[in-house]
C-alpha cells in the first residue's frame, strides 16, 4: 500500500523491533528534534549508501596491495 506523505509516494511498511530497541530510537529521535519514521528512514538510508559506496570501492588482494606499498616506498627514497 502506498501513501502520499510530505509530497512524496511512499510505500507503508511494518517493521517489528524489540523494546529495547525502540527506546533507543525514540530517544535518539527526540534529542535530534526528529519523529521516530524520519530518524528510521535516515538510519536506512545512510546504511544503504554505506553499503553501495562499499561495493563500488575497488578491492585490492593482499598481494596487490603489497606491491603498491613496495612501489610506494620506492618512489619515497
Amino acid at each position: 500500500m502506498y501513501t502520499y506523505f510530505r509530497g512524496c509516494l511512499m510505500k507503508r511498511i511494518h517493521l517489528l523491533i524489540d523494546d529495547p530497541l525502540f527506546e533507543r530510537l525514540k530517544s535518539a529521535a527526540a534529542v535530534r528534534g526528529q519523529s521516530l519514521a524520519d530518524l528510521i528512514r535516515a538510519c536506512l538510508l545512510e546504511q544503504v549508501d554505506r553499503e553501495q559506496a562499499k561495493a563500488d570501492a575497488p578491492s585490492l588482494s593482499r598481494e596487490q596491495l603489497e606491491e603498491m606499498l613496495r612501489i610506494m616506498d620506492a618512489r619515497e627514497t
